[in-house]
C-alpha cells in the first residue's frame, strides 16, 4: 500500500510540472492593477461589514440571555 501511495505521489507531481509552463511572459497595466486593488477594498470592506452585522445580533442574543428578569421571578426557580 506504501508503494501504491508514494508512486501516486511521484506521478502527481510530475504530471504537474509537465502541465504548468515553466516561464509565464505577464503583463499588468495600470488598469488591471487599479481594478485589483478595487476588488481587494470592496471584499475587505464588504467582509467588516457582514461580521459587524451578524455581530450585532449575536450581542443581543447573549445580552438577552444574561439580561436581568425584571418581574421578580427566577428562570430557574419558578413556582409551580
Amino acid at each position: 500500500m506504501y508503494n501504491i501511495r508514494m508512486l501516486f505521489n511521484f506521478l502527481y507531481i510530475a504530471l504537474t510540472f509537465l502541465v504548468l509552463p515553466s516561464r509565464v511572459d505577464a503583463y499588468l497595466d495600470p488598469g488591471s492593477g487599479s481594478l485589483l486593488v478595487q476588488v481587494l477594498i470592496g471584499a475587505i470592506l464588504g467582509s467588516l461589514y457582514y461580521v459587524r452585522l451578524h455581530w450585532n445580533k449575536l450581542a443581543n442574543f447573549f445580552a438577552s440571555l444574561f439580561r436581568k428578569n425584571t418581574d421578580g421571578k427566577n428562570k430557574n426557580n419558578q413556582t409551580k
